[in-house]
């Protein structure tokens, strides 16, 4: 698929495979900013990305007809981080979770670590060493669960909505909490901050987070009315999804 180039206010990173498992797009941000681009010889095209608060929660939708039958909804966040931990339980609750997937239009994209990363030698975390250990479970089950994103997305909003407990949400989901732990913690978590670094730097190739974008055209939907927002870029799109109202 021919991806359209565009000009936007936030930094654009395109989209990456690791370890062929991982598939992930980031970017990098500062106070709040947004931008949609639309092709006149492709009417349906809806690209769009938001960048809120020092790129701790990036969200991205792409779709190009004919060849997306859905549209890709990204999610990149960090675990300890205040904007992603409001997003998660205000604007992507469960039950907003579960009505869009009944539509069977949007293939979700969630991926960790947006601000962690290795150096000297092991991951550091902006937050300290809690966000460093949240960071690596969340890595890891992005890895493991990479094919499964309404499993890995119900995950989510248990963590940031119940108490940010791995083991209880994991295994609520029908997680292997056995598994993301070994991966997370053993050998003193290198697999796990591995792969946080990993996604850390396919989204920042240098190695450093990217200096903050100009400000201007602000948006503040998609953290304000989530639902509002993709129900009408769904519909933009002429994806049909009954959870939308008419």
């Amino acid at each position: 698929m021919a991806n359209q180039i565009f000009t936007i206010v936030c930094v654009l990173y395109t989209v990456s495979v690791l370890v062929k498992r991982l598939d992930f797009v980031e970017a990098n941000d500062a106070s709040a900013s947004a931008s949609f681009t639309f092709d006149p010889q492709k009417p349906n095209l809806v690209q769009y990305e938001s960048c809120l608060q020092g790129g701790e929660l990036i969200i991205k939708l792409d779709y190009n007809p004919p060849d997306d039958k859905k549209m890709t909804v990204v999610i990149l966040y960090d675990t300890e981080i205040k904007s992603a931990e409001t997003f998660f339980k205000e604007q992507f609750k469960s039950e907003i979770f579960a009505g869009f997937n009944k539509c069977d239009v949007i293939n979700w994209n969630m991926r960790p670590c947006t601000l962690s990363k290795i150096q000297d030698g092991k991951l550091n975390c902006p937050q300290g060493n809690l966000q460093c250990k949240f960071d690596k479970f969340h890595a890891c089950a992005a890895t493991l669960y990479a094919s499964d994103q309404v499993k890995l997305g119900s995950f989510l909003i248990c963590f940031f909505n119940e108490g940010k407990n791995n083991e209880d949400c994991a295994t609520k989901y029908g997680m292997n909490y056995d598994d993301l732990k070994t991966c997370a913690e053993d050998d003193d978590g290198k697999a796990g901050a591995g792969l946080c670094d990993g996604f850390y730097r396919i989204i920042h190739p240098t190695g450093n987070q990217s200096p903050p974008p100009p400000s201007g055209d602000a948006s503040t939907e998609v953290t304000s009315n989530f639902k509002g927002f993709l129900c009408g870029q769904l519909k933009t799109a002429q994806l049909k999804c009954d959870f939308c109202p008419a």
